[in-house]
């Protein structure tokens, strides 16, 4: 049984269109985040502050801003040459061309220079904005429903392309149950599916941070197994690609949408992404359950051997 799994997994991996579908849904993402980031950061450039007061000049600096000295700050500001710019009218004037993180800064130094009656005081920058989470547990969701239908693909293909050029026939001559032959697939698509998928995690959880990525990665590991197992268990009888794919998809979806939808069935696996996105999940039950889908449709395939 091992043996046969590993030769399974070893030709697997020769398939370099497997390879790349495991890998690019997370280094795309990657790529993406880090693209517009970048992009953002060139737009944005270095937020410059002119001003004529030397002593509000080395206020702002030790705030980390870059200051440009200037007898004019207000043509600078409206020249483009400076994103803020203070200066004195009948009071103090600041000008802003943008606002963010940095135009607060700019506004508590010159409110603490001028001895306003209010001022402002900004919380440091947490490592991770806990904003984030709700962003990466639904990027983290749209991840895990395309593993489950690269399982249903996985689990309906590799049945249907070893049955056809022989191989399936041939392993029927090991001395091994019907049901080992199901399994070894079954295994075989579930490791390639968790790999895939924990990179995935592991990309973005490093990239933006991840809540619960111990949850994530059990839950779209084991919807991702269950995936196969739905997509094996409908090709068990059929002779032709299209409708055991169409079943397994429309399963897999109306699942994930229940999870989505009601908390009490986040115990499913499948249905435990949609829930983990919106609610939480039953950790223990889903691969526990996902295991059992898989020995159904182990045994749907060993009675259609017979």
């Amino acid at each position: 049984m091992i043996h046969l799994v590993g030769s399974l997994l070893t030709r697997a991996l020769r398939e370099g269109l497997i390879v790349r579908a495991l890998a690019w849904p997370g280094l795309l993402t990657v790529l993406a985040v880090v693209t517009a980031a970048a992009a953002v950061a060139v737009s944005e450039g270095g937020s410059r502050v002119a001003v004529s007061d030397p002593i509000l000049s080395e206020a702002l600096e030790a705030r980390g801003l870059t200051v440009v000295q200037s007898e004019d700050p207000e043509q600078l500001l409206r020249s483009g040459d400076a994103e803020a710019a203070v200066w004195r009218d009948e009071g103090w004037v600041l000008g802003l061309s943008a606002g963010g993180r940095s135009a607060l800064e700019v506004e508590a130094v010159v409110r603490d220079h001028a001895g306003a009656a209010w001022t402002i005081v900004l919380p440091p920058l947490e490592r991770r904005d806990p904003r984030m989470g709700p962003v990466t547990s639904l990027l983290l969701g749209l991840m895990a429903v395309l593993f489950t239908l690269y399982g249903v693909v996985f689990g309906a293909a590799s049945l249907l392309r070893d049955r056809e050029d022989g191989t399936l026939e041939a392993e029927r001559s090991l001395p091994l149950p019907d049901l080992a032959h199901a399994w070894a697939r079954l295994l075989t698509s579930g490791l390639l599916l968790a790999g895939g998928f924990l990179l995935s995690v592991g990309l973005v959880h490093g990239l933006l941070g991840v809540d619960r990525p111990f949850a994530w990665a059990v839950t779209g590991s084991a919807a991702g197994l269950a995936g196969a197992a739905i997509g094996l268990g409908a090709m068990s009888r059929a002779k032709t690609l299209s409708r055991p794919l169409a079943i397994g998809m429309m399963v897999a979806m109306a699942l994930i949408a229940g999870g989505w939808s009601t908390p009490a069935l986040s115990w499913l696996p499948i249905a435990s992404v949609g829930s983990l996105v919106r609610w939480d999940v039953a950790l223990l039950a889903t691969p526990v359950f996902a295991l059992l889908l898989c020995h159904l449709a182990a045994i749907l395939h060993a009675r259609s051997a017979r």
